[in-house]
């Protein structure tokens, strides 16, 4: 079998590469305007804050997961 690499083996897929990241991106462009918002209020950070570890938390497997795949 071939050694799979990228050359050899790119490949879109509408549903994760666009629709996945766009939603993880938009959660992320929202929470942080919940914390800004929070912060003007002077109310609890703490969800917020969470919202955001949360959003990167996706990205990050979002992009080591396209990345292991092509090792």
């Amino acid at each position: 079998m071939k050694e799979q690499n990228f050359a050899n083996h790119k490949r879109l897929v509408a549903g994760y590469h666009y629709f996945t990241f766009s939603l993880a991106l938009i959660l992320l462009v929202l929470s942080i305007y919940s914390l800004f918002d929070a912060f003007a209020r002077d109310s609890g950070i703490l969800m917020p804050v969470m919202f955001i570890l949360i959003s990167f938390l996706i990205i990050l497997m979002f992009f080591y997961a396209r990345t292991f795949a092509l090792k």
